[in-house]
């Protein structure tokens, strides 16, 4: 956590207007400000409970309410559920409690692990042939799947495979069946949400379609990135080699004292609930982690070692 910036400490920014605390920007969704973790996301977002919103929403009689939902909802929500509008979808724009058009929101989330460790192994199989490993864990930590975002955004990512299309409804498609077409691509807008979120308000148990439009607008760029941060934790299999050394007798002959041979292979296997390609990617390079916008993953390699003796 930033403890002092531009002579703000995270104390007195406690009771600071936050137009009056100091910001700065490392990457497209990495913050810091004091009182805040290094690097903490802040981003687009729905409506969500914890942040003192003013929600829109119409009521049954088709008028524009506005509703302070932290307050209505107390007791029933926890920080960054989403608030529900009574046709299914999600509050895109709100207000704060000054006023103020939706923006950016601290998500809370930030990419620093708790904790990382590493475990290192050599076993000697007989006198001539070892295997050592090296095993690298990062507990903690989150990224921005903002390629996910994307991906919804333009109607490849495995999510648009629930697509809804008008079709579906109309007994004149060749496709046509009721009780079968007629119930694809449609559900819950909580179908979506991830991180042990909510969905809370009118239309939480409101069906609603997944139609291009849906994934194009709600579920895009533009709208929400909280709801594509992951967990970026991992174990990885960072290097495994495997040695043989030859008897020296069998190399007399060539003028040599001894030859070893080294194979090894690196990055061989990650183990993470990352629904990305790899949660250790960074779209920045050297300047912070936890940010993945079609980033290349770690590439996996082997190497063969001769180690000669004379």
């Amino acid at each position: 956590m930033l403890v002092e910036m531009n002579g703000v400490t995270k104390e007195s920014a406690k009771f600071l207007d936050p137009s009056n605390i100091p910001i700065d920007q490392l990457s497209k969704f990495t913050f810091v400000a004091p009182g805040r973790p290094i690097g903490e996301f802040r981003g687009y977002s729905w409506a969500r409970f914890g942040y003192g919103i003013i929600a829109s929403d119409r009521d049954e009689n088709g008028n524009t309410v506005y509703i302070d939902i932290d307050s209505v909802y107390a007791g029933q929500w926890k920080r960054n559920d989403v608030y529900v509008q009574r046709d299914g979808l999600p509050d895109v724009n709100w207000q704060t409690s000054d006023g103020e058009a939706a923006g950016y929101l601290w998500s809370g989330y930030s990419p620093n692990p708790d904790w990382t460790g590493s475990f290192y192994n050599e076993v000697k199989i007989s006198n001539n042939i070892s295997i050592s490993a090296l095993i690298d864990i990062s507990s903690g930590g989150h990224i921005v799947n903002y390629t996910k975002n994307k991906l919804n955004e333009v109607g490849t990512h495995d999510e648009t495979g629930e697509r809804y299309h008008e079709f579906f409804d109309d007994p004149n498609w060749s496709g046509y069946e009721e009780g079968v077409s007629t119930e694809w691509g449609k559900g819950t807008f909580s179908h979506f949400l991830n991180n042990g979120h909510q969905a809370i308000g009118p239309g939480a148990e409101t069906d609603i379609s997944y139609s291009e439009s849906f994934f194009t607008g709600t579920m895009g760029t533009a709208t929400d990135i909280i709801n594509n941060i992951e967990s970026a934790s991992y174990i990885k299999l960072r290097e495994i080699s495997f040695s043989y050394s030859v008897n020296p007798k069998n190399v007399k002959t060539l003028g040599l004292n001894g030859l070893d041979v080294r194979l090894s292979f690196r990055d061989l296997l990650t183990i993470s609930n990352y629904s990305g390609w790899d949660p250790e990617t960074n779209m920045m390079q050297n300047r912070i982690t936890g940010e993945d916008y079609f980033n290349q993953p770690q590439t996996w390699g082997a190497n063969l070692s001769l180690y000669i003796k004379w």
